[in-house]
């Protein structure tokens, strides 16, 4: 075969948008097709692959970091789907046999494409052909595919039956940078999405063909960023929120034939984050809307139906407070019910909407497992995003597409997953389609030398964050998803020997740790069944000891340079506040926690004690940093000198 045509097949995969956005892959593809082709095959070995590709340094041992075989297993899901997609007429194939890490280049006869007509049964209802439902994914580039979902996700829901095989992903657009809520038109002919495309200052509301073509940006003339885009049910209008502040957002309605605007308020949402954005829906009769507002750190957000022509708004749900509250919901399609998330993490509820606009409120899940976007199939059956459930009955780090029934008297299903997380669902009933967002990241533990050069510590296939020298300088603490799900790792510095600390098989997620000044533990807030506290775990056993029992959140934990105290904040009250408990060996649960301070913190950072507390204030507090003495209503702000001063020596983040 011409040298030429496989450094042409090759630059061809690597500059499709999944192998763009896995450089790490695209080396590794990169560095064993040119060692193939250049007559070196016997170079290529697992212990070359890490040095040249991972950057491991000359005598690593793969049998103890196993980095090259995990990722070629990876490399191979990737050239598959490849070849199953984008490069599913292409002439030559570059494969990684299993066994062995050096390609086998070939050439193929092209075939011809065969697709297969399913008829779903459906008991009591004469069967029909009907055509596949497409699966549009917006996310690292938009995609398209065909999932049999419509007829058979609502089946399954009420019947536990499996689904039969789900078609492959197809490329639709490559668009540059992240696209995500992407929403159907009510025909299914156009979505909507928010992107923000290179070199622009502005994430901005987009439609788009459902072919991937005539992109369009809503409103070409906006100064500000625009977010959550959903169409009128008559297809003549999107509503969507317009920033207008750190933490408000102006909820605007825009007419497709004329261009004019007008606003329906201002929506609150005090804590700026992606995941508690402010939801926005509209009623299938177009009458009302539905958003999730919350206008103070000390209260829950909550569902808001608001008159779509005079703005006037009325309470929908009732969250407890002391939680994260109501950040997304959903109508029907007959608008008698909502399905929407409550809480940070999350656990999907459904609520029964009387004529009157009162709820009464029933919890459909409590694994733990997290919501990432909620939409309904049918009248009786929502679509959501959840954590993929584990090997061991835990779950795993990763997002897929679940059904359930609004009803609850059957357990969640799995309709669609894929190597990437598959968060945001919304569905098109008329063209029996979804959209969603497909995202993948890969962040590595790197360090900066003196002079500014990066070295990376550790790189896996799964996400490393966190990580933290103990206080001697001889171990390296880090959270990593390789197994899995989240867990605490430890390394020898440099990263080298990563070993696995923590076994929380997927029952805690959201970990924070800090080291105790000892390097003998480490203290973390683990969000299990629902609820987060503070653990004290061992090193190197990796014991874990509970220290807080309230149903309250206590977050952020950090012992005191001493290590007689640990700091945290904590909304036990009704209101963040920071918070220290002594720290002592004796098991069980730990004395009454001590107020420190009702400033607001999304951190407590210890200076010294007893002299007082440094303290990251939410952003509602103006921001900045604020030292609190013992004792209440005494905090002043700490000066930038100060602050990054005290910051150099106590690692802030």
């Amino acid at each position: 075969m011409p040298p030429q045509s496989v450094e042409d097949q090759l630059s061809r995969i690597r500059g499709t948008s999944t192998f763009r956005r896995a450089p790490r892959l695209s080396r590794f593809l990169t560095f064993v097709v040119r060692t193939s082709a250049d007559g070196r095959s016997e170079e290529i070995k697992e212990s070359n692959i890490g040095i040249e590709v991972f950057d491991r340094r000359p005598g690593f041992d793969p049998k103890v970091e196993p980095v090259v075989r995990v990722q070629a297993r990876r490399l191979r899901e990737k050239l598959d789907e490849y070849y199953r997609t984008t490069g599913a007429n292409d002439a030559i194939v570059i494969e990684i046999p299993k066994g062995t890490y050096v390609p086998a280049i070939r050439t193929r006869v092209q075939e011809a494409d065969a697709r297969l007509t399913i008829t779903p049964p459906v008991p009591g209802v004469p069967a029909r052909p009907r055509p596949f439902p497409k699966l549009l994914l917006a996310g690292c580039g938009l995609a398209v595919a065909g999932l049999l979902i419509a007829a058979h996700s609502a089946f399954t829901a009420r019947t536990g039956r499996q689904l039969g095989p789900l078609p492959q992903p197809e490329v639709l657009t490559s668009l540059p940078d992240i696209q995500t809520k992407p929403a159907f038109s009510p025909d299914g002919e156009r979505v909507a999405f928010e992107w923000q495309p290179p070199g622009e200052p502005l994430r901005s509301i987009y439609t788009m063909a459902a072919s991937g073509v005539e992109r369009i940006r809503l409103a070409p003339q906006s100064k500000q960023d625009e977010s959550s885009p959903v169409w009128s049910p008559d297809q003549k209008a999107i509503a969507f929120f317009r920033q207008n502040g750190v933490n408000t957002r102006t909820l605007i309605v825009r007419d497709l034939v004329s261009g004019r605007e007008r606003s329906l308020g201002d929506v609150h949402n005090a804590i700026s984050d992606y995941a508690t954005q402010p939801n926005l829906d509209w009623s299938p009769d177009g009458k009302r809307m539905v958003i999730c507002e919350q206008t103070s750190v000390s209260l829950p957000a909550r569902a808001m139906l608001i008159d779509a022509v005079s703005g006037n708004r009325q309470p929908l749900t009732s969250p407890p407070v002391g939680t994260s509250g109501d950040i997304e919901v959903k109508f029907n399609p007959s608008g008698r019910r909502v399905a929407f998330r409550r809480g940070y993490m999350g656990q999907l509820w459904v609520g029964e909407l009387s004529v009157s606009g009162e709820l009464t409120e029933r919890r459909l899940t409590a694994d733990n497992s997290g919501v990432r976007g909620v939409s309904w199939i049918d009248e009786d059956t929502i679509l959501y995003s959840t954590h993929a459930p584990g090997p061991h009955g835990d779950r795993s780090s990763r997002y897929v597409l679940a059904a359930i029934a609004a009803d609850g008297r059957t357990s969640p299903r799995v309709v669609y997953s894929a190597s990437s997380d598959l968060v945001e669902p919304s569905w098109n009933a008329k063209t029996r389609r979804i959209a969603a967002v497909s995202y993948w990241q890969n962040t590595d533990i790197v360090e900066l030398e003196v002079d500014g050069q990066p070295v990376t510590l550790v790189s896996t296939p799964a996400n490393e964050r966190s990580a933290r020298y103990s206080p001697g300088g001889d171990m390296l603490a880090f959270v990593s998803e390789l197994s899995g799900t989240e867990e605490i790792w430890l390394a020898e510095p440099g990263g080298r020997l990563p070993r696995q600390l923590t076994h929380l098989q997927g029952s805690a997620v959201g970990i924070h740790f800090r080291w105790r000044p000892d390097g003998k533990a480490v203290v973390a807030h683990l969000r299990i069944a629902g609820n987060s506290d503070l653990y004290e775990i061992e090193i190197p056993g990796g014991n874990a000891r509970r220290l807080t029992f309230e149903s309250s959140r206590e977050l952020w934990p950090a012992y005191s340079p001493d290590g007689r105290w640990i700091y945290f904040t904590s909304d036990r009250t009704g209101v963040m506040s920071t918070y220290r408990i002594p720290v002592t060996e004796r098991a069980g649960q730990y004395p009454a926690a001590e107020l420190v301070s009702e400033r607001s913190g999304i951190a407590a950072l210890p200076i010294s004690d007893p002299d007082g507390v440094l303290i990251a204030p939410a952003a509602t507090d103006g921001g900045g940093f604020w030292f609190q003495q013992p004792g209440l209503n005494n905090a002043s702000p700490v000066s930038e000198v100060i602050r990054s001063q005290q910051c150099q020596r106590l690692d802030c983040e």
